[in-house]
């Protein structure tokens, strides 16, 4: 390169940041009478710079930094980079440990929320107004039945952002355990029959071929039967909602 050609470099290490970090800016200039550095509202006379440097910079909103070069001919040359400053986005996390459970369980939800103006934690239907949370929390809720909920988070800027989750809730099954120790035995052995369920109307237990009716019995119970043949045992149940399920066991006689 001649003397008559002046060396003007002028770069950035990055040009996008956010709010808080930094990016550098390089110059290096050779063969000119001056040189400037400064952002685009500022007196550029005020400046001046060597022909070679850097400047740390962190600027609050996006910025004009401007590099004014005086050439020996005293004509001027301005080259321009302009650091883009993009709004933190909000740190956010919404979760829960289960999305399905059986009636009377219950589930934990967790947030974490930063950098916003107010936050509210609460189920569909209900006021958000009135379940104001803090920032960072866990909150254990047994829903009675299938439920959404949702994290209403009021940004900086009064924009609302809602996340949602729905926690789907099965009816409990009433009929907890129904057992028998042994399934076969010999022509005048005993088995034991055990049983435990909640909830619901009424239970009978009985061997089939007779009157369920006469065989009512408590939800939770063991009993003793001795077969002198094949028989198969049913458990009976009536449930809250007057509906019908049976459960069947068979015991085999041998001999």
């Amino acid at each position: 390169m001649s003397e008559s050609q002046p060396v003007i470099e002028f770069s950035a290490d990055r040009t996008t940041v956010h709010p808080g970090e930094h990016a550098t800016l390089r110059w290096r200039v050779e063969g000119v009478k001056a040189v400037f550095f400064h952002r685009k509202e500022e007196p550029w006379q005020k400046h001046g710079v060597v022909g070679q440097g850097e400047r740390r910079v962190s600027p609050s909103e996006s910025t004009s930094y401007r590099l004014r070069v005086i050439l020996a001919d005293d004509s001027v040359e301005v080259h321009k980079i302009k650091i883009h400053v993009e709004p933190e986005r909000p740190s956010e996390t919404f979760s829960v440990d289960r999305m399905e459970i059986t009636r009377g369980e219950c589930v934990s939800f967790r947030w974490h929320v930063e950098g916003v103006k107010a936050v509210y934690f609460f189920p569909e239907g209900r006021r958000w107004q009135d379940h104001g949370v803090v920032g960072e929390g866990e909150k254990k809720v047994c829903p009675p039945e299938t439920t959404t909920y949702r994290l209403r988070v009021v940004k900086a800027d009064d924009s609302v952002e809602v996340h949602q989750i729905k926690i789907h809730v099965r009816p409990e099954k009433p009929v907890q355990v129904f057992s028998v120790d042994r399934m076969e035995i010999d022509r005048g052995q005993c088995v034991t029959f055990n049983w435990h369920v909640e909830g619901v109307k009424a239970v009978y237990f009985f061997p089939e071929g007779e009157r369920w009716q006469d065989h009512g019995v408590v939800g939770a119970r063991e009993k003793q039967v001795c077969p002198s043949e094949t028989t198969t045992y049913r458990l009976r149940v009536i449930k809250a909602d007057d509906s019908v399920e049976i459960h069947y066991i068979t015991v085999h006689v041998r001999g």
